[in-house]
C-alpha cells in the first residue's frame, strides 16, 4: 500500500485500536515486582506458551492481522457489546461551541499540515492549479474552495470524535468482560512481536530495549493495562451504539468512508489490513456522523 493510504487510515482510527495500547518508552526502567502481578500471573498461566523462548522463536509468528477476531461488517465475533455498556442518550447529545464550530484558522491550520509534506508551495500564493496538481488524485480537490470545504467536514468530525472519546472516558460506564480485555491484550502483544520482528529484534530483548520494560510479557501486559480498559471501553461503547442502531455498513457508506479516508487503492488496503478493519473503521465513521446529525448544538462558549 502507497505509504500516504497507510497514514491516512492510521489518522482517522482515532479511536485506540488494539495494537496501539502500550507504555511509551521512558528513561527509567519499570521493574515490577512480581509479586504485584497476581492477575497477571493468572493471565500468562491460562497461555503457559507466552514465554520468552516462544515469543522469541520467529517461526512461531503469524503475520498480525489488523482484521483478527472481527466478522465481515466489523463487529467482534462473539462479543454484544450492549450487555457491558450502560446505555445513554447517543442521539440529541449536546456538543459544546467549541466542539461544533469550525472557524477559518482551524481550516488553515489543516491546509498548513497538508502542505509540510508538498515542496515548493507556499500557503499565502496557494492557487487552484496547484491545489489541483498535488491533491486531485489523493484527495479529489481541484481549487482552494473544493479542499477547504472538504477539510471544514473533516476537522468537525475530528473535534467531535475527540470530544465523543472524552465523554466515553468520563460519562459513559462501561464493564468490559475479562474475555474481551485479553482479546485486546493478546493482539496487543502479537501486535508488539510484529514490530520486534520488522526491527530484527527478539521481543524480549526489543520489549526492554524499546519500551525500558525488564519483566518482558508480564511488565508489557500490566504496563499496557490502563490502555487496554480504555481501548476496550472505547470499542464496545462503539460497538454498542452499532448494535442499537442495528447499523450495519451498507455499500454506499463504505464509498463514502474509501473516500473521506483518502483510500486511493482499495485492494491495497483490504491487503494491509483487511476489510473486516475497515469496515469497523466505516462504523467509527457512521456512529460519529450519527451523533453530529442528531446533536444539540449550544452556542454558548461557556
Amino acid at each position: 500500500m502507497k505509504r500516504h493510504t497507510v497514514a491516512l487510515l492510521i489518522v482517522f482510527a482515532v479511536i485506540v485500536t488494539a495494537m496501539s495500547g502500550c507504555k511509551k518508552p521512558s528513561d527509567d526502567i519499570d521493574v515490577i515486582p512480581d509479586e504485584t502481578l497476581p492477575d497477571i500471573s493468572d493471565y500468562l498461566l491460562k497461555y503457559p506458551d507466552y514465554i520468552p523462548e516462544y515469543y522469541d522463536d520467529e517461526s512461531n509468528r503469524q503475520p498480525y492481522s489488523y482484521s483478527a477476531g472481527r466478522d465481515d461488517n466489523g463487529y467482534w465475533v462473539g462479543v454484544t457489546a450492549l450487555d457491558y455498556v450502560e446505555m445513554f442518550e447517543y442521539k440529541g447529545m449536546e456538543l459544546p461551541f467549541y466542539v461544533h464550530t469550525v472557524t477559518d484558522m482551524d481550516i488553515d491550520i489543516a491546509i498548513l499540515g497538508l502542505l509540510e509534506n508538498v515542496h515548493d508551495v507556499d500557503f499565502y500564493t496557494l492557487t487552484d492549479s496547484q491545489v489541483s496538481e498535488h491533491f486531485s488524485q489523493t484527495h479529489g480537490w481541484n481549487t482552494i474552495s473544493e479542499m477547504r470545504e472538504d477539510l471544514e467536514g473533516e476537522v468537525l468530525h475530528s473535534g467531535v470524535t475527540e470530544w465523543f472519546l472524552d465523554y466515553i472516558e468520563n460519562d459513559v460506564v462501561v464493564k468490559p468482560p475479562e474475555y474481551f480485555l485479553e482479546k485486546i491484550e493478546l493482539s496487543m502483544i502479537e501486535f508488539r512481536r510484529q514490530e520486534a520482528s520488522e526491527s530484527g529484534m527478539k521481543f524480549s530483548e526489543y520489549v526492554v530495549d524499546f519500551f525500558r520494560i525488564e519483566n518482558g510479557i508480564r511488565g508489557l501486559v500490566e504496563s499496557s493495562r490502563n490502555d487496554n480498559i480504555r481501548n476496550a471501553n472505547v470499542q464496545l461503547v462503539f460497538q454498542a451504539i452499532a448494535e442499537d442502531m442495528k447499523l450495519i455498513i451498507s455499500d454506499k457508506q463504505f464509498d463514502d468512508f474509501v473516500k473521506r479516508t483518502k483510500i486511493t487503492n482499495l485492494d491495497d488496503a483490504i491487503e494491509a489490513v483487511g476489510l473486516p478493519y475497515l469496515k469497523q473503521r466505516a462504523m467509527t465513521m457512521a456512529v460519529i456522523d450519527y451523533i453530529i446529525e442528531n446533536a444539540v448544538l449550544l452556542e454558548s462558549e461557556e
